[in-house]
């Protein structure tokens, strides 16, 4: 009983569904109660399983046609008479329409037709619109199949005589493929089929002529016959040959070719008959010429090259041969123009000439050996037409049509070896940052034309990163330091240069740090096994650093580099010009380096990892290496592991850290390795992140920045397998902050020195040196010798301090000057100066006593000035008078 009611609702519920889906009118819907119980007969239920299948088998395309004629073949037959012509047609018919009714139009209603029958049966036809048509259903005519159904016609058509050539328009129904037959009652007849009607095969005989023919799609033909006109005796030929004969001696073969222009004056022929020699091979010729070879007695062999068909045009053939190589003392062969012939017979040329022409290959000399037989010398530039040979033209002959001998000397010289590959161009840029990590990025411009590889040696304990060619990825090979990287043979452009092809290598080196106050500094970069024309380097190092003293195979682009070259403008800038220029070839070598690169949608961008930690990744391998050896020791037991090479860790006691229970836990053979290990080792590893499970894979491109100062270098003609090295001092910002004071001071010190020579030396009207001036002009010129041999620091500061100290000494030296002078002198207003004290008397007459005393000892001169003081700047000199006072 549940069986049952589950069908009855399956069964209501997908004719509802079929009903939705057919979009059928809407029915009213249903008011009754929405649960129960449905019975019905089997069959009902079997019906709605069917219409359910039948709504789920997908619908077929309507044809795009009813119906389609795919062959029609006739038969015409003539009367004795020529008066009437009868027909039989067979058609192939396919109608693809399933229902309905089929109109198939077949032949003009011109066609007086005899019998119709579909498939053997008799049938009826329709006349309507000019065509008697084929009015049938679909399903009578369709038969439930796809397959041709065979329409057979039989009528009548007549012959038209209007005193040209008989003729019959024929009826046809359209099909895709029409094939005639027409039997003609007379022999040796001709038939014209239009349009475009092509001829199969012609039988003639004496009960008549039959023709087979195909016809193209039309619904009328047009039929014209006579009789076969009797062959006209064609006049001989006479022809005029005009040869070129040219021979390429190359170092391995030799090559000819013979050019025969015949000018056809009147008649026709249909092949070409030449002589060659014994020991031509591999004749042939170009274009639709066909060549027939047969040996001839005396060392020769005739070429008969046909033309396929009666020419009376001129004509312009090429036939090619070749020679086993011969040098020394050699004659080009001799081959003419033999014969022609026409219509099966022997042609003689009424006169043939031409030139020979005599080729060289690279590394070949060919010389004339003495007087040439049957041939005269000219210039080459007089031989028309061109050639496909190899080698240059050297020397021509005249020739006719009488055998010649050219005697020459053939001689192949040996070839020297050359340049077959080299680097036009190597550019490399090493990115170097303070920890001594450095990635350097080396483009080569290759010419190649014999290499497999391009072999480099990397620096010393540098990793491959990658390589590319031609902007590709490629996989290299090699071990260690040695790389080969794939590469193809350059193609020649035309202009005759071959093909730079752009090689990429990228590599990781470990190289010393740059650190402290001052230090020095070695750089090794790759080496190539080709020739490099032009090998230019730009090392990108820590900004906070001057770099100077560059020695090494490479020329650097300046003396000096950092900092301290614009050190007023910004102390931490540099060259801003060489910035500009290095961005413009940086540009312009990264679309070179990327030249016939595929463009490539833009990865995702991922989060990068964590930057690695050692110290972290101790402790996690401790605490990793503890958890080990407490399972062991858990499912095992300690006393059943006293064999093993594993030292377990103590049990701990509560209260002991994490750290003391890992020291027990450590394998021999780890502890054993990390102790020969030193954390630099280490840290080294850390960074080598090539590993070699990566073999045989494609690498990826790493793109650098280029940061903080540039240094440039370069070298030219680098012989293969040549080390580049550069070696350079560098000093820290500390070192460069002292070096504008100590300019200062050094110029300083020179212009107190100086000034104070100087103005002793006026004061005494002598040359005098004294003591400080020496010692100051020692002291600055020490600073400036520090200053430029040892830090190799600019020097120009200090002239500018000296300059400036003795503009200042001097104007303190006239200061103190012009202030004693205001300081002796009184202004007219203030009257005149007081006597001073114990001041002379009255004027006494030289050499008469004094008043009023006994005449004492004269006047001591003025004492001279000691020698090794120093005496005020500007003081006048000091005498002593007899009343004490002090005179200026």
């Amino acid at each position: 009983m549940g069986r049952c009611f589950a069908k009855v609702v399956l069964g209501a519920a997908v004719a509802s569904w079929a009903g939705a889906a057919a979009a059928q009118p809407a029915v009213p819907e249903y008011a009754g109660p929405t649960s129960g119980v449905v019975r019905l007969p089997w069959s009902d239920f079997r019906e709605l399983l069917d219409r359910l299948r039948a709504m789920q088998e997908p619908e077929e395309a309507p044809p795009p046609v009813a119906s389609v004629v795919g062959a029609a073949t006739y038969r015409v037959t003539l009367d004795a008479e020529e008066r009437q012509a009868k027909v039989e047609a067979q058609v192939e018919l396919v109608v693809l329409q399933r229902e309905g009714w089929v109109d198939v139009p077949l032949l003009p209603d011109t066609a007086a037709l005899e019998s119709f029958a579909v498939d053997g049966r008799s049938a009826t036809l329709t006349q309507r619109d000019g065509f008697h048509r084929l009015i049938a259903q679909a399903g009578y005519a369709y038969y439930g199949t796809t397959t041709a159904r065979s329409l057979t016609m039989t009528y009548r058509v007549n012959v038209e005589r209007d005193g040209g050539p008989h003729g019959i328009a024929l009826p046809l129904v359209e099909a895709g493929v029409t094939r005639l037959e027409l039997v003609l009652p007379r022999a040796d007849q001709e038939v014209r089929i239009e349009p475009g009607g092509v001829v199969l095969e012609r039988v003639s005989g004496d009960a008549g002529t039959t023709i087979t023919a195909l016809v193209p799609r039309t619904t009328q033909a047009i039929l014209h016959w006579s009789d076969r006109a009797a062959p006209v005796q064609e006049e001989p030929v006479r022809a005029v040959a005009d040869v070129v004969h040219r021979v390429s001696y190359q170092r391995h073969v030799v090559s000819g070719e013979v050019t025969v222009a015949l000018h056809v004056e009147r008649g026709s022929f249909e092949a070409v008959v030449l002589r060659f020699p014994g020991e031509a091979e591999g004749i042939r010729a170009t274009g639709d010429f066909a060549v027939d070879v047969v040996p001839e007695g005396e060392g020769s062999q005739v070429a008969t090259v046909r033309a396929g068909y009666a020419r009376r045009e001129d004509t312009e053939l090429v036939v090619r041969y070749e020679l086993a190589q011969n040098v020394g003392q050699v004659s080009p062969p001799d081959v003419k123009v033999v014969k022609l012939i026409q219509a099966g017979a022997d042609r003689e040329i009424v006169r043939q000439a031409g030139f020979l022409v005599l080729h060289a290959a690279e590394g070949m000399e060919v010389a004339p050996r003495g007087s040439p037989a049957g041939a005269e010398p000219c210039d080459v530039g007089e031989v028309p037409g061109t050639t496909e040979l190899t080698g240059q033209a050297v020397v021509a002959y005249r020739t006719s049509g009488l055998p010649y001998a050219v005697p020459l000397a053939v001689t192949r010289h040996e070839e020297r070896a050359v340049l077959a590959s080299a680097a036009q161009q190597a550019q490399l840029d090493l990115v170097v940052n303070r920890e001594g990590k450095a990635v350097g990025d080396l483009v080569l411009g290759v010419q190649n034309n014999e290499r497999q590889f391009l072999g480099v040696w990397l620096p010393r304990q540098a990793q491959l990163w990658a390589t590319f060619v031609r902007g590709l990825p490629v996989k290299p090979s090699g071990e260690n330091e040695w790389v080969m990287i794939p590469i193809p043979r350059s193609t020649i452009g035309p202009d005759g240069v071959p093909e730079t092809i752009p090689v990429e290598v990228i590599y990781y080196q470990d190289v010393p740090r740059i650190e402290g106050l001052w230090g020095e500094g070695t750089f090794d970069f790759p080496r190539v096994d080709l020739l490099v024309y032009n090998y230019a380097v730009a090392v990108w190092v820590p900004e906070d650093f001057r770099y100077f003293g560059f020695e090494g195979d490479a020329t650097p682009e300046t003396e000096s580099v950092g900092p301290s070259r614009v050190w007023v403008a910004d102390n931490l800038s540099v060259d801003s010009g060489s910035t500009t220029r290095f961005a413009f070839q940086q540009n312009e070598r990264d679309a070179w380096a990327s030249a016939r690169a595929p463009t490539l949608p833009a990865p995702s961008v991922e989060p990068q990892p964590a930057e690695f930690n050692l110290e972290d990744e101790e402790e996690q391998l401790r605490q990793t290496q503890q958890e080990i050896a407490a399972k062991i020791e858990s499912s095992l037991g300690r006393e059943n592991l006293a064999g093993l090479p594993v030292d377990l860790p103590e049990q701990p006691a509560s209260g002991v850290d994490d750290g003391d229970r890992v020291s027990g836990a450590r394998g021999r053979l780890d502890a054993g390795e990390d102790a020969k290990r030193s954390h630099d080792d280490r840290e080294r590893d850390v960074h080598r992140t090539v590993t070699g499970e990566s073999r045989g894979l494609l690498p990826i491109r790493v793109s650098v920045p280029r940061t903080g100062l540039m240094l440039r270098f370069t070298r030219s003609l680098v012989e293969s397998k040549d080390g580049t090295e550069i070696g350079f001092r560098y000093q820290g910002r500390p070192v460069l902050a002292t070096f504008p004071w100590l300019r200062w001071l050094a110029g300083l010190l020179l212009a107190l020195g100086l000034g104070r020579l100087a103005h002793r030396s006026l004061l005494r009207r002598r040359f005098a040196v004294g003591v400080a001036a020496p010692a100051l002009l020692v002291a600055g010129v020490a600073l400036v010798v520090l200053l430029a041999a040892v830090l190799q620091a600019p020097i120009g500061g200090a002239f500018w301090a000296l300059a400036a100290g003795l503009a200042v000494y001097a104007a303190v030296v006239a200061a103190v000057l012009l202030w004693r002078f205001l300081k002796q002198q009184r202004l007219p207003w203030q009257g005149a100066p007081p006597p001073a004290p114990g001041g002379p008397g009255p004027e006494v007459p030289p050499g008469a006593p004094p008043a009023g005393g006994v005449q004492g000892p004269a006047a001591p001169a003025d004492p001279p000035v000691p020698s090794g003081g120093d005496q005020g700047a500007g003081a006048p000199p000091v005498s002593a008078a007899a009343g004490g006072g002090v005179s200026p």
